[in-house]
């Protein structure tokens, strides 16, 4: 997605360029959530984020396939300001990686009678 398209109101299809990375791998022989248990692809661990905490769902296949394909060695995966945080560097030409993150959020609402309640609701 583009800034353009952004500020145009048109929204990624996420789940549509999940869909098109696994096939393409597929055509090419790969079954992209199989786990190279001997650690040649990716190495031995789960993906896992700057905290260590490992990534779960269909993010395990995307950051596994973005490793082979670059040639990454190690499990961690840090977004930009992160890196600026720790003092690390970005390689010049590098681009993130697509993740997904799904969890719930509540919300506040007055309803007809005009108490408060609270709205529960998952996201994307």
């Amino acid at each position: 997605m583009t800034i353009q398209s952004a500020i145009a109101g048109q929204r990624r299809d996420i789940a549509a360029d999940i869909t098109a990375k696994i096939l393409s791998e597929l055509e090419q022989g790969v079954l992209p959530w199989r786990k190279p248990w001997d650690g040649a692809r990716t190495g031995l661990a789960l993906p896992r984020r700057s905290n260590g905490e490992p990534y779960r769902g269909v993010n395990v296949v995307m950051l596994w396939s973005a490793a082979t394909a670059k040639g990454y060695r190690s499990p961690y995966w840090l977004t930009l300001k992160q890196a600026n945080q720790f003092g690390a560097f970005v390689r010049k030409g590098e681009r993130g990686e697509l993740v997904v993150y799904y969890g719930r959020a509540t919300k506040e609402r007055t309803n007809d009678k005009g108490d408060s309640v609270e709205d529960s609701f998952r996201l994307m």
